[in-house]
């Protein structure tokens, strides 16, 4: 039992843990590139962050970890857990485009780190903890807007390019060239700087595994950048080309929808296979060295692990119902719609309420209010026309201030749904008059280019009493979002009102 556990196995426990706290933003997030669309590059460091944990295991840690290791790492990881949970309740309809809990975490990198190789090890996970943060794309928002700019570059470089050969071609800013009177588009699906973002996050993990000098280590970095603009430059220099000679549709389907994925592929590769020209490779122990390194057992060492694929477990299920959300762009949100709500997409909302299988039993019928609001009203055999559910779709939260601050609010709860909805619910008294209030703000991608936030509103007659409801929520979320909000009153005396808002609330999303 002397060589167990290898030196090894905590950086693989490690590994594992990290994969469990990825696990549901993973779900949530594209697996592909797009080069329309930047920020989707995030999808590269959040599966790096995985091997890179097992790279960590050329910094030679020895571990030496005590309780009071251990106690501060389980409250690190309080933290974390909370500051990811307090993150989605203050931006419930923004937070998982932008992954904001990626911003924390390297808190929780620091944590793990902490009980499996003891607090004086922890400093030595900071190229890991620096790196995380790239998994969401707020630093990088800035960088997204010269998108376009970049385009503009290469299609001015094609020009003269093409000039060489055409005399007939020109250019007409910011991404067009015109030949003989055929406009060719080197739009952003041609030439993305999402793709040169990915191929970096992809080497950084690398150039840390690698022994090396750090400016050869840069150096390398910086040819794989110039080698994959070079490589796109040829891409879209033959789909233009084709398509002078050819048209457009024979350049699009013979080049572009096959080349772009291909050579970000063919740059990783030909850059990995030639870092020995950088003075740069695989790092390789030597015996002596592997020798003088032993693993130490302490009793600890079970219980360590353990703890941190608990903890990773227990995230999965705190980030669940974050995982089925769909995926927006946080480009999309720069261009909110502010147009009224009687737009196709909120009538299409409206269909696919009445058409939902959850709520057929209701008869639904649609009552314009104004511009930016729309009622439904919903009837069955409980609910009639004196006392219906009314659900209220609108643009702002004007309603619920209104309601809310000319009522008494007898009880209230917060309730997150299987599907990430954020969901406020109140029962309220007005003048002798009792009736529960639900609403929840819905982000709705209104067009290719924006987005809007939609608040759907439903509200209950007190008088009706709702027999077997039940339905699922997430008891952690929701009971940490009551306490962040200053909520009152008990789940299972909200939870009937809160199951047939929600049924009106998830269709919506």
């Amino acid at each position: 039992m002397d060589n167990f556990p290898p030196r090894i196995t905590p950086f693989i426990i490690l590994s594992i843990s990290i994969a469990l706290l990825l696990l549901n933003n993973l779900i949530s997030t594209p697996m592909s590139i797009s080069d329309t669309d930047p920020s989707t590059y995030i999808i590269v460091p959040m599966l790096m962050l995985i091997p890179f944990s097992l790279f960590m295991y050329k910094s030679n840690i020895k571990a030496k970890v005590d309780n009071k290791d251990i106690i501060i790492g389980i409250f690190g990881f309080a933290l974390f857990l909370a500051g990811s949970i307090y993150i989605n309740f203050i931006f419930p309809v923004t937070a998982g485009s932008f992954k904001a809990n990626m911003v924390l975490f390297p808190l929780a990198i620091g944590s793990f780190a902490a009980i499996l190789f003891g607090m004086e090890n922890v400093h030595k996970f900071w190229p890991m903890m620096l790196y995380s943060i790239f998994a969401s794309p707020v630093l990088l928002m800035p960088l997204f807007n010269v998108n376009l700019q970049f385009s503009s570059l290469n299609t001015q470089v094609i020009y003269h390019l093409l000039n060489i050969f055409y005399q007939n071609v020109s250019y007409s800013a910011p991404i067009t060239i015109n030949f003989n009177g055929t406009l060719i588009g080197i739009g952003e699906a041609c030439a993305g700087i999402g793709a040169i973002i990915a191929l970096v996050m992809f080497m950084l993990p690398i150039a840390y595994f690698y022994d090396g000098k750090a400016k050869q280590k840069v150096y390398w970095l910086i040819s794989g950048v110039i080698l994959l603009f070079v490589l796109n430059l040829i891409r879209m220099l033959g789909i233009s080309a084709l398509w002078i000679y050819y048209g457009m549709a024979q350049a699009a389907s013979f080049i572009h929808l096959f080349a772009g994925i291909t050579l970000f592929y063919l740059t990783v590769l030909i850059i990995v296979i030639k870092a020995d020209s950088y003075n740069i490779s695989y790092p390789a122990m030597k015996s002596k060295e592997r020798r003088s390194i032993k693993s130490e057992v302490s009793n600890y060492t079970i219980f360590c692990y353990g703890l941190v694929l608990a903890l990773g477990m227990a995230y999965i299920y705190a980030s669940s119902p974050f995982a089925d959300l769909p995926y927006l762009s946080p480009l999309s949100l720069q261009h909110a719609a502010s147009n009224s709500i009687n737009a196709q997409p909120y009538l299409a909302k409206l269909s696919s309420i009445a058409s939902n299988p959850g709520i057929s039993n209701y008869t639904l019928r649609i009552q314009p209010i104004n511009s930016a609001s729309l009622a439904l009203f919903a009837i069955n055999n409980t609910f009639n026309y004196s006392r219906p559910i009314i659900v209220i779709f609108a643009i702002n939260n004007n309603y619920s201030d209104n309601f809310l601050q000319r009522t008494a609010i007898v009880s209230s709860n917060y309730y997150v749904d299987p599907m990430g909805n954020s969901i406020y619910l109140y029962k309220i008294d007005s003048n002798g008059h009792g009736f529960y209030l639900a609403y929840s703000p819905i982000l709705l991608n209104s067009s290719q280019t924006g987005s809007n936030v939609l608040y759907t509103y439903v509200i209950m007659p007190e008088n009706v009493t709702v027999t077997n409801a039940n339905c699922n929520y997430n008891r952690l979320d929701s009971y940490a979002y009551s306490l962040f909000g200053d909520f009152y009153g008990n789940e299972s005396n909200l939870s009937p009102q809160f199951c047939i808002a929600d049924s009106f609330i998830k269709t919506t999303g």
